[in-house]
């Protein structure tokens, strides 16, 4: 199921997770998903590995294991900075495989030193490839208390536009601890 059906009859509660470390002992990770599930989460995202890691396949198949073993819809996070169209094809290719439906375009952190930011220099550029390529739900981040590169509120909104525009169905907000300020993006969005 797309989550773009969820939002469509009412307000959501997600979880958001992350991948264990390559060293980790994966076990861990389902046995907090057994009692997570417990609280019946609408759907959980799956970050693409903590600290900016390169754990796309873990974020596949626990987004998979969500969806097909808990009976819970997965978002699957993308970042895609230093990431070509055939790599980015790849991974989309092995989310589908898999049955994600949902995906969460991310631009991702720059790494220092980064000198070529590949085939995608921002989300929307992978929000267009995904859009052109792919019957995926998108969904794209949105910044209450303002992107940290942007140069403002409005100009926050205008590259928020250009998302949707370029294909988000949906945007899931960061983190904010100031309720005014999502009031207050919500007005202006």
């Amino acid at each position: 199921m797309k989550t773009a059906d969820i939002f469509k009859t009412k307000t959501v509660f997600s979880l958001e997770i992350f991948p264990p470390k390559p060293d980790a002992d994966e076990s861990v990770i389902y046995n907090t998903l057994d009692q997570l599930t417990d609280i019946s989460p609408d759907f959980i995202s799956v970050t693409y590995g903590a600290g900016g890691g390169k754990n796309g396949a873990k974020t596949i198949q626990i987004a998979s294991d969500i969806k097909n073993k808990y009976h819970v819809e997965s978002i699957a996070h993308m970042p895609c900075i230093n990431m070509t169209k055939d790599q980015a094809a790849s991974i989309l290719d092995n989310m589908v495989a898999h049955g994600i439906e949902n995906v969460l375009a991310l631009r991702g952190d720059i790494p220092e030193g980064t000198v070529s930011p590949g085939d995608f220099t921002h989300a929307d550029d992978l929000i267009t490839f995904i859009q052109d390529n792919y019957d995926l739900n998108i969904l794209a981040a949105c910044y209450p208390e303002v992107h940290p590169e942007s140069t403002g509120a409005v100009d926050d909104l205008k590259w928020l536009r250009h998302k949707v525009d370029c294909g988000a169905d949906h945007l899931i907000s960061q983190l904010f601890l100031d309720n005014e300020y999502f009031f207050s993006f919500l007005e202006k969005a």
